[in-house]
This record gives C-alpha cells, structure tokens and sequence, in this order.
C-alpha cells in the first residue's frame, strides 16, 4: 500500500494509533455520564464543606515603609558606595523582619498587657498569630498590606494594628540603637581624622622648608622662561654654525682645485671684490697688448708683470678670507657646545623642581582629603545627633485594620468554580482511563478512533435460540424486528457507499471466529434479496464451512468442485429466500489457498457477475487465514464484522491494516451482537429510533 494511503488509513506499520484531539472528545462524549456524575459529585462536596466550614473573617492595616527615610542613621555609606545594591534588597528584608518571630512576640506581649488572654506567650500565640498573618506589598509602592484572618473580626482587627505597632516600634529602636553605635563610630572617626591633620600639616611645612618651597610655583616659571631663552639661542647658533661649515667645506673645495677666480667670486668681500676687478682690468689690458706686441717687447714684459702681482694679491686675500671663515666657525661651534650645556643643566634644575613641587602638590592634595573627610563626617555626627533628639521612623501607619463584617472565607461562589473546574478535569482524566482501560470494540466512535475506518451500523442481540438455522434465518422470519431494521439501514450505507462505483462482489469477515460473520452475510444477502435482485451467497470457508447447515442443502457439490472443473448450474442451488441462490463451500480439498488463488476462481466470478446483481462471499477468519487476504483482491468491497467487547482493538486493527496492505476495498465495520438494553446511549447519534424488544423471559444468545 502506498504512504499516501497509510498516511490516510492513520496505521502505522507496527506502531501505535495517535490519538487526536476530535477523537478524545469522542470518547469522553462515551463517558459523559460518569463525567457528568463526577462533576456533580465534587461539587456537591465543595458545598457541603463550604456551608459546613466556620467563617474567617479578614482585618488588614496599610502602612508605609520608606527606604530613604532617615537617611542619616545608614553612616555606612560614608565608606560604602552600595547604597543602590542595598535599597534593592531593603523591601524584601522589611517584609521578612514584619513576619519574624520577634515582630510576633512583641505583639503578643502587648496583647497580654492589654489584659488580652486569647493570645498569650504560655498558649504559643506568638506561633498562632504567624499562622494567621499575612503580608502583602502593593506593586511599584512602599505600601505594605499587613492582615490577620481570624473567626472573631474585631480580634483580627485587634492583632493587626498590635503587629503593625510592634513594627514600627522595633523598627524605630533598631535605628535608635543604629545611630548610637553610629556616633562611637564616628567619634573615632573624627579624632583619628583630626590627628590626620595635624601630622599632615606639619609634614607639608617641613618640607616645603627643607625644599625652598616658598615660592616653589614661580620659580618653575622662571626656569622654565629660561629654559626657552636657552633653546632659542642654541637654535640660532645652530643654524649659523651649519650654513658656516657649509660654506666653508665648499671653499676648502674650490681652493684644493685652484679655482680661486670661483672661490673670490663666491666670497664677495669688498677687498676681495675690488681686487677681483683690479685682476679683471688688467687681464683686459693685458690681452690688448699682447696682441699688438711681441713676447719679448717692453710693453708687454711690463703688463704681463702687473697682471702676476694682482693675482698673488688676489691669492692671498682669498686665504686670508677663507683662514677667516674657519676661524669664525670654530668660535660658533664653542658657542653651541656652551649653549648645549647651559641649556642641559638648565633642564636638570627645572625637571628637579617640578618633583619636588609635584612630591608638594601630593602632600597638600593628601591634606586637603583629609580635611574633607573630616568636614564630612562632622556634617553626619550633627544629622545623628539630630536624628537621636527626633526620632524618626521610616515606618507609618496609613491605615489602622477594622473590624470586616463580610467573610473572606469560605468563599462559596469561588469554592464552587474551583470544584467544577477540577470536577471537570479529573472527571475528564477518569472517563478517559475508563474508556482507554476498554481494549475492545464497544461504540461506533472506537470504529473511527481505533480502527480508523467507516462505521457501517450494528447488528443488534437476537432473542435467545439454540438453533442456528434460526439465528441465521432470524431477519427473514422477523422482517419488522429491531435487527432486521438495522440490517437494512447497513444495507444502504453499503449500496451508497460513494467509494464504490458499481457494487457486484461484497466480501464478508472478521479476525477471529465466533464473531457472527455467517449470520451477518446471510442477513445482510436476505436484506438485498428483499429488494427483487438475484443474490448469490458464496461460501468460500473451505475450512469450516456451514452454508450448507444453515440451508439444510448437501455439501456434496459447491465451490470447491466448480474450481476443479465441475458444472456450475449443479453447485448452485435455490434457497428459500425468493432471488437467493447459495454456492456451498463443496467437499473438503487439499490447498483451499491456491484455489482461492487459482484463475478458475477469477473467472467463476467474472461468470457470476452475469448471471447476478449481487454476489456475497463469506470468508475465513482474517486474523488466522490468508483466504480472506486472497479474495479481497476479487471483491469491488470488504465488510468486516466486530462483535462487540469481544476481540482486543489491536488485533483488529492489525487485520484490517494488512487487507488495507493487500489493497482491500474496505467498506467499513459492522458492530455484532449489541446488547442496546445497556448500551443504546452509545448508539443513539446512528439509530436515532428506537428499538423495543418483544417480551421474552428467555436469556440472551449471542449471534453467531
């Protein structure tokens, strides 16, 4: 079979059937009646308990409890900065101090002053009244609910307002008793401080004396002026010292290559310019008279001799200059060298002075805290001292409890509604295991819920009888009985069944045997026969056949005979039902699986199809033989038959899984055997008319 149609059919292969949520509610619609009678019988308890039960009666006082009033007795917070990790946690403590013991014995003891016996520290009162109190905190509020609840309205009146007082009196003490241990605390505090001081003070004069620290922070300044002064004049003897020896190694290299015409011009002295042009003029003049005279004429003998003398002065001069320029340079790179010093021990002395303004500027910050300190705590010692002369509480009462005449307990109306709540849950869970515990078939809704396929009807417990001719013949000879009634109505069910297009081979069968299969065929072939169509009723029980009983026909020729070769037309024979016809189940043979099997059994039917509207076949068990597996596949639809709270819902759900395997056309189920005297209930949604049965003293017999 394919998934689709395993998905559908809801049978898993091996596993167990899910139930849903419509199916539940199936069956606990069976068991509404126990449901209904438990629902019925837990409220009817909470009502009795409710009228029964003494009244209690609730008196409640308001009060407020401030976690930032009276913040001067938490001296803590001078050294603890928790104070929002504390506040969280404030409400739950206060909530927990109102339901101690403590509270609870000091109100007891008040209510014995009071002259109160009721509640006494001899009679465990204190116990008692923790019983009877309950604390409420109002959300997002410092509001608290404090109330008693009590058989006597003014006594619960009474205790409330002693628990609240006894409180708020414990409340105030313990802050009393904080703020004295908090102004030991803080005179310590104050004179170790104020010590603190002193020894600081004194540390700061001394070393400011032993530095010269009068004027510690404009000395710093001065030096650090200084220090500016000096790197400025370094920058400059630095930059004239650089472009100096730059000018000088571009001399020293002009005059290594005798260039002294370049090394005169780069120079630019007056001297040095004038002789230049000296040199100049009398090159000039020279060339003239070179070019008018011979080499050895006296004119130019006596040029060429001056024209020597300007360059060797020209020469000279160039060194002098140059001796000069190094001479100059040495004198800046001493200077710089100076400079670099001056400016080093410069730095020194500033970096000196700086840590020890800064080791100064510690000392005095040191002092400063301390003083701070000191003022601060001096602030909160007066606020304690405020504090211990006022009083006050961070605890009032808003409203004081009153007597309430309205009783809060027991609350019918509530008592009620939770009884038939869990009237209907349990009641619910306890119909439910009822029905799971019934591990048969006994409803249509276990024919859906179980077994997952249509339910087609029942057939309901025939009047008692020893013959089963006469079972079997019963709707014949009853045709306006309750049982031949609710055969016809199974007979229509099939014949309009919309999964079946043209119905000519209905196969009938059960699980097990003694389930009524026969009897449900032979009634179930009367019905159709009834109708004018020519029915044939097949008995295809080879095995245990007993078509052939029920007519009172010979056993001599039938199916098994026609398979192997013998004459239809002999097999089959007339029945007293007007347009019945049976084919006998024929002699015992060897192998009824392989004739059931065989093509002669394919093309018997193809011939009966011809010869009758209607052809039934009654099959072996299917939960114990593979016949009915056999001739499923022949058959246009297969009825299985159930006798009710018989046969376990496993079992019969796992035949019907496996003919759904082999491709089975299941039509439905018929329920067998109803005793409608106990269980019309579950069948009244089908059969919606009823069933009288006609007097008889004689005990019921099951269909078979």
């Amino acid at each position: 079979m394919s998934s689709d149609q395993e998905e559908k059919d809801g049978l898993p292969d091996g596993g167990p059937v899910t139930l849903t949520t419509a199916e539940i509610w199936a069956m606990l619609k069976i068991q509404r009646k126990v449901i209904a009678a438990f629902v019925a019988a837990v409220v009817v308890v909470a009502l009795v308990g409710s009228l029964l039960a003494k009244k209690q009666y609730r008196a409640t006082a308001l009060i407020q409890i401030s976690p930032r009033a009276g913040q001067e007795l938490r001296v803590e917070e001078v050294v603890d900065f928790e104070r929002e990790a504390q506040e969280r946690t404030f409400a739950k403590t206060q909530l927990g101090l109102l339901q101690s013991r403590s509270t609870a014995e000091a109100a007891i003891a008040e209510n014995e002053l009071e002259g109160y016996t009721d509640f006494t520290m001899k009679n465990d009162g204190a116990a008692k009244l923790s019983k009877m109190l309950t604390v409420t905190p109002r959300t997002d509020t410092e509001l608290v609910e404090v109330s008693i609840v009590d058989r006597d309205p003014e006594r619960a009146a009474r205790l409330a307002n002693l628990v609240t007082n006894a409180f708020r009196s414990q409340n105030l003490k313990a802050r009393l008793d904080l703020s004295s241990e908090a102004k030991l605390w803080l005179g310590r505090q104050l004179g170790e401080y104020n010590k603190r001081i002193v020894e600081e003070t004194e540390d700061l004069i001394k070393y400011q004396g032993a530095n010269n620290l009068a004027d510690a922070e404009e000395e710093v300044t001065q030096l650090s002026a200084t220090m500016d002064a000096l790197n400025r004049a370094y920058g400059d003897v630095n930059t004239q010292r650089v472009l100096l020896e730059t000018t000088v190694n571009a001399h020293d290299a002009l005059k290594a290559r005798g260039a002294y015409e370049s090394l005169a011009k780069d120079m630019a002295t007056p001297l040095v310019t004038a002789l230049t042009a000296e040199y100049s003029a009398a090159a000039t003049e020279n060339a003239k008279i070179s070019a008018r005279y011979l080499e050895q004429m006296p004119e130019r003998v006596e040029s060429e001799a001056r024209l020597r003398s300007f360059d060797v002065e020209l020469r000279k001069e160039v060194d002098r200059t140059l001796a000069t320029e190094k001479a100059q340079l040495e004198i800046l790179r001493s200077k710089e060298a100076s400079l670099a010093a001056e400016t080093d021990a410069a730095k020194a002395r500033l970096l000196a002075r700086q840590r020890l303004h800064s080791e100064y500027e510690s000392r005095q910050l040191k002092l400063e805290r301390s003083k701070q300190f000191y003022s601060t705590l001096s602030q909160r010692d007066g606020e304690l001292e405020l504090a211990g002369q006022t009083k006050l509480n961070n605890v009032h009462v808003i409203d004081e409890a009153r007597p309430e005449l309205k009783p809060v307990s027991p609350n019918i109306p509530r008592n009620l509604a939770m009884a038939l709540a869990l009237g209907v849950v349990f009641g619910s869970l306890l119909g439910f295991l009822i029905e799971y515990a019934d591990n048969t078939i006994s409803s249509p809704e276990h024919v859906s819920t179980y077994l997952r396929v249509p339910f087609l009807g029942i057939v309901p417990r025939l009047v008692a009888t020893d013959d089963d001719r006469d079972r079997a013949m019963y709707t014949f000879a009853n045709p306006r009985s309750p049982a031949s009634e609710a055969v016809r109505a199974i007979r229509t069910v099939i014949e309009f069944n919309p999964n079946v297009k043209s119905l000519k081979r209905l196969m009938v069968t059960s699980s097990v045997p003694s389930e009524g299969k026969t009897n449900t065929i032979v009634s179930l072939a009367v019905s159709f026969a009834s109708l004018g169509r020519r029915v044939l009723l097949i008995d295809a029980d080879m095995r245990r056949p007993r078509m052939h009983h029920l007519f009172e026909v010979p056993k001599d020729f039938g199916l098994s005979s026609v398979l192997k070769g013998s004459s239809l037309d002999a097999a089959t024979l007339h029945t007293s039902v007007p347009g019945l016809d049976i084919l006998p189940a024929g002699p015992r043979t060897e192998g009824p699986n392989e004739l059931l099997a065989s093509q002669a059994m394919a093309d018997l039917l193809t011939e009966l199809d011809r010869r009758y509207d209607l052809v039934l076949i009654d099959t072996p068990p299917a939960g114990m033989l593979s016949d009915a597996a056999i001739l499923s596949k022949l058959a246009d639809g297969v009825v299985f038959v159930v006798r009710e709270q018989t046969v376990s819902r496993r079992l019969v759900r796992d035949v019907v899984y496996r003919l759904q395997q082999v491709g089975a056309p299941i039509l439905g189920v018929i329920v067998n055997d109803v005793d409608l005297s106990r269980r019309a209930a579950k069948y009244k949604y089908y059969y919606d008319y009823d069933y009288r049965y006609e007097a008889d003293n004689k005990p019921d017999a099951a269909a078979k």
